[in-house]
């Protein structure tokens, strides 16, 4: 049983694990998941047709462990492995954790006491990066931040206590009963889902303690340069500029949207296919109102940076073509 101060609390977590080809990290990330100190949790570890070793090891692990529980599908997406761990999880709570990561052994005892003490439909933490094995990030003191759900969106969009991924969090089962990711996104999808769980809250927190280590893999899309598939992103946060106009946080969705094209705009490759005529379009579209903010003075320079050509050109000459 868990103890919770004097109170027993034994609510359920579910633990969806999706996985691709990531035998070089998957046992690292069960075995984390394995020692938590919090014992009543599901581990569904869905495998979307991996062909590395990655399946022999889930079976090990899922013919040695109650808890575990294996899935074997055909190669689908990360999203679709996520919708079908919603679909097959049967715990009171549900948080996603990605296969090349891992967490600390009260990963999931301190986002339950933190649940517990007021009842949130999401509490949210922070990660600590891992490049090449080395933690990066230290703990950073603080209080918990307790947000409604007007204040978790302006959070989200604003980025001001987090970043808007789908893991890290432990969501009530209730809230997301009725959501799943966008299967046709390849990025930020995990972002919309946590988007669509924020909208249907009432009561969240962020906190402190960063239990989760995050693995930056060399060459991955989120850390590399323009592809095609970030255009996926900008649609989505071109939705939400329409929906929450005329809205109290108008100004932060703006801001994210302003902040998605400068980087897109900005980013290695972008001019390849005309696809930059799309960012500064958007940009000149918008940029009037953006302008008459009275902060975000770093991403304005950005903004004049990104409209002009030859200086978007030097931009990306000295922090990209210098290293070759």
């Amino acid at each position: 049983m868990n103890k919770q101060g004097s109170r027993l609390y034994d609510a359920k977590v579910s633990i969806i694990v999706p996985i691709y080809n990531s035998e070089k990290y998957l046992e690292k990330c069960i075995d984390s998941l394995l020692n938590q100190d919090y014992d009543n949790v599901e581990i569904l570890l869905i495998n979307d047709g991996s062909i590395d070793g990655s399946k022999i090891i889930c079976e090990k692990y899922a013919k040695n462990n109650k808890k575990v529980r294996l899935y074997n599908n055909k190669n689908t997406g990360v999203s679709y492995s996520r919708n079908f761990g919603l679909k097959n999880c049967t715990g009171d709570f549900v948080t996603f954790i990605d296969s090349d990561d891992y967490v600390a052994y009260n990963y999931i005892s301190t986002l339950i006491e933190y649940q517990v003490k007021d009842d949130y439909d999401i509490v949210i933490s922070n990660a600590k990066d891992v490049i090449e094995n080395i933690i990066i990030e230290k703990n950073v003191k603080g209080l918990p931040v307790v947000l409604n759900r007007d204040s978790t969106l302006n959070a989200f969009f604003s980025l001001k206590y987090f970043a808007p991924v789908c893991w890290g969090r432990l969501y009530k089962k209730n809230i997301i009963s009725d959501i799943y990711f966008d299967e046709s996104m390849s990025i930020a999808e995990d972002g919309k889902f946590f988007l669509e769980a924020i909208e249907r809250s009432k009561n969240n927190i962020v906190i402190p303690e960063k239990n989760y280590f995050y693995f930056i893999r060399n060459g991955s899309l989120a850390h590399s340069g323009y592809d095609k598939k970030w255009l996926g992103e900008l649609e989505f946060c071109n939705d939400c500029l329409k929906k929450y106009t005329n809205t109290r946080i108008e100004n932060e969705v703006l801001y994210k949207f302003i902040e998605i094209n400068v980087r897109l705009a900005l980013m290695q490759n972008s001019e390849t296919d005309g696809d930059i005529n799309i960012f500064i379009n958007n940009l000149k579209k918008y940029k009037k109102n953006f302008l008459k903010m009275k902060k975000h003075y770093k991403l304005k320079i950005k903004l004049y940076i990104a409209e002009n050509k030859g200086l978007r050109k030097l931009y990306k000459l000295i922090k990209y073509d210098w290293r070759h």
